[in-house]
């Protein structure tokens, strides 16, 4: 009975740690291609407290360190300087998704999110022993390797900004032309239109006596 009243408060308040629940995923994404790195914290209500991206070969640096309003960037990796970003830097409803650029085959790893929200200082002290809230395994593909079979799931829903540009640049030409198309095919119908009344008025035409 102590135990399910602890959970139930646990639920209630929403103040659940990170490791609660651990979801693990796999992503691969074509080298040079942007890709996204999902992660939410435990509950979308209570404020982030500490934030923690990192890798499970890297142990004396993060991808991101975030604590109490601020980024940490000395502690940040250099080589994930300049590459990646809070899919949504003011983490509203807890989204914390990473998003990462440029991909590497020297991306290839085990990343590991951990967000903790409303804790004691107690529990503050003790962050770093917190599980991870989500556990990702990037796979960056070269071209050529393109179409190996794998566990692995692609990550679609993010291109790289080249993609994204030339669709922005095909759309605002199709809006150039589009004028022009609804003159030409007026213009079509309206000759299609005299060309058959005029064949149709000498067919009709009466025979002179």
């Amino acid at each position: 009975m102590v135990l399910l009243a602890v959970f139930l408060l646990l639920m209630l308040t929403g103040s659940q740690l990170a490791g609660a629940l651990v979801f693990e995923i796999r992503i691969k994404v074509l080298q040079g291609r942007s890709v996204t790195l999902p992660c939410r914290a435990p509950n979308r209500v209570d404020p982030i407290k500490y934030l923690e991206w990192s890798r499970t070969d890297q142990k004396m640096a993060y991808i991101l360190l975030y604590r109490d309003q601020h980024v940490y960037s000395d502690f940040q990796d250099r080589a994930f300087k300049d590459r990646v970003d809070l899919v949504d830097k003011e983490m509203k409803e807890g989204e914390v998704s990473l998003l990462l650029r440029n991909a590497t085959t020297a991306d290839n790893g085990v990343y590991e999110c951990r967000v903790v929200q409303s804790v004691t200082i107690r529990q503050k002290r003790a962050v770093m022993t917190f599980e991870p809230n989500m556990i990702i395994k990037l796979r960056v593909v070269e071209e050529h390797k393109i179409h190996e079979s794998d566990d692995y799931s692609w990550d679609y829903p993010r291109r790289n900004q080249d993609e994204e540009d030339e669709d922005k640049d095909i759309q605002q030409y199709i809006a150039l032309l589009l004028p022009g198309a609804v003159v030409m095919i007026f213009l079509l119908a309206l000759i299609t239109c005299k060309f058959f009344r005029s064949l149709l008025m000498m067919r009709y035409k009466p025979v002179s006596k």
